[in-house]
Order: C-alpha cells, then structure tokens, then sequence
C-alpha cells in the first residue's frame, strides 16, 4: 500500500513537471510577445480591469465544471465541492500533456477510490460527449446565422461555408445513430457475459436520472457561455469588430477546435492558425486575434494547469 501511493505520488510529480514544462515552452515559443506587450500597455488601466474579469471568468468556468462532475459520480459517491474541484484542475494538468487532452477523464476517473472508476470514467465520457453536442450544436447555429462579412474577404470562407454545415449536420446524425445502435445492439445480446459486464457499467449513466441529467446539461451550457463570453470579452476590449459576424463565429471557432482532427489541437499554434482563418474574414488586425486567443488560453488551460501543483487533495468524504 505504502509503495503503491508513493508510485502515485511520482507519478503526480511527474505529470505536474511535464505540464509546467509544456507550457513553458508554448510560451517561449510564442512569436508574438513584442506585438502582445504592445497591445496591452496603450491601456494598462483598462488592461488590469479585462485581466481580472478573465480571472473571474476563469473561476467560474472550473466552479461550474466542479459543480457538473460532483453531479456526475454522484450515483457512485457523495464528494465535497473542493475535492472536485481538485480532481478538475488535476485532470486539466494531465490533460495539457496528453494529445487532444485525452487524457483529462482518466486523470479524474483515476482519483477516485478503487471501486469507482471505470464507472467514474464513463461518467466522465457521458459529460464530454454532452459538452461536445453543444459544441456542435452551437458550431452548426453560427455557421448557420453568419452575416455581414466584409466584401474584401468573402472568398474561401464562403465557399468551405455550406460544406462545413453539412459536416457539423453529418457529425451530429451519426453520432446519434450510433448511439441508437450501440444501445440496440446491447439490448439484443444482453445474454452474452461481456454485454452483461459492460451494461452493468454503463447503468452507472441511467442511475443519474432525469433531474440530474437536465441539471448536467444546463451546467454544461452555462459554461460554453462562460468561455464564449470569455473570447468576445477580449475581442471587444483588442478592437478585433463588433458585428453580429463576430458574434457567431465565436462558436464556429469553439467547433472547429474541437473537431478538426488533429492529435496536437490543444496546442496554441493550431488555435491560433484557425482563429486567424475565420476571424481574418472580419478583422485584418492578426496580432490582435493571435493576442485574444493566446489570453484566453493562459488563463483557462495554462494559470490552472500550473496552479493544480499548489493543491493538496481534500479529505474525501464518505460514499454512499
């Protein structure tokens, strides 16, 4: 036993270390500083004010997430609020060093006691794929209701614009037909042992119920708002625009990272590479949306990430 935690407590250390180590490194290798320190010291009064708003900001996007995975294992196990919080900002460390941040619901799954986590993980499946729905949904809407563009640059955006639809359309009829299937397909070979075995697993997800589930699904929504708001927030205070076009490409951007198949997405070069090519159709400033996206960034993945090294894991409370 004591082996075993001290193995854990390495490995902790050395998951911290990578993260502090990877985001020392995006921040090296960002080209963009002298434009950067630019930017935010025309305005240092008014720069104090936005970067205290994102860290506020910042703050209630893992509050909200804390509250969303506590109703998550709660058919497992009552936990306090700070303890998850500690497994959200540990599976956000882990996250920052594994491609895609795949590794985020593992971390979490993995800090629950033995006993809980295969079904912890698949909980903490059932809150990415809710979140990644709405990222869909909301990425589908703004490709939808994109107005006024700028004549100058109409041209490749327009014509990606009707096949990114019916992408973001074909994404989400088959994610929903395979999970008709799969649930089909279980039904019909409940009998087999290995069926057995994983739907007694996946009953964890139906034990939530429906009031629990809505409360996820509202949670989740008030968090894509929250980070939505987030990137608006620093377009508005960098003069990126103002139109309605903005307005919308923000979920089109939030889709598009996370869809756009790539095993380095979390990473800001790529981020800001398609920043660049859907909000470039509104603003020629690239500085400035680099500056926004890279910002935003630092406070929602990087200050978190090395933050999570400065908390000690919470007295677990009793599971039910």
């Amino acid at each position: 036993m004591f082996l075993g935690k001290r193995v854990i407590l390495l490995i902790q250390i050395a998951i911290s270390v990578a993260a502090v180590a990877y985001i020392i490194f995006r921040l090296f290798n960002y080209d963009e500083w002298a434009t950067f320190y630019e930017l935010f010291t025309k305005q240092p009064f008014r720069f104090a004010l936005v970067f205290l708003l994102q860290l506020i900001l910042s703050s209630l996007n893992l509050s909200i997430e804390s509250f969303k995975w506590q109703k998550l294992v709660s058919p497992l196990r009552r936990q306090s609020f700070n303890l998850s919080f500690y497994q959200i900002l540990k599976g956000l460390q882990v996250g920052m060093v594994t491609p895609g941040r795949s590794g985020e619901g593992v971390a979490k799954a993995l800090l629950l006691p033995m006993g809980y986590r295969t079904r912890g993980f698949l909980l903490s499946v059932t809150g990415s794929a809710l979140q990644n729905i709405i990222l869909a949904l909301g990425g589908l809407l703004g490709l939808i209701f994109i107005r006024e563009f700028p004549e100058q640059e109409p041209g490749m955006f327009f014509q990606l614009q009707d096949w990114l639809i019916r992408y973001s359309l074909t994404f989400l009829i088959v994610t929903g037909a395979g999970l008709v299937v799969i649930v089909r397909l279980l039904r019909f070979m409940r009998r087999n042992p290995v069926v057995k075995r994983i739907t007694f697993y996946l009953l964890v997800v139906k034990q939530l119920g429906a009031m629990k589930f809505v409360a996820i699904v509202m949670l989740t929504l008030a968090r894509y708002f929250v980070y939505c708001f987030q990137l608006w927030v620093m377009f508005y205070f960098l003069s990126i625009g103002d139109s309605m076009s903005l307005f919308w490409l923000i979920p089109v951007y939030y889709a598009a990272i996370t869809f756009v198949p790539s095993m380095a997405i979390a990473d800001i070069g790529i981020r800001g590479t398609i920043a660049l090519f859907l909000f470039g159709a509104i603003s020629a400033n690239s500085a400035a949306i680099v500056a926004a996206i890279f910002f935003v960034w630092f406070c929602n993945l990087a200050l978190p990430a090395v933050s999570a090294i400065f908390f000690r894991a919470p007295v677990a409370t009793h599971p039910q």
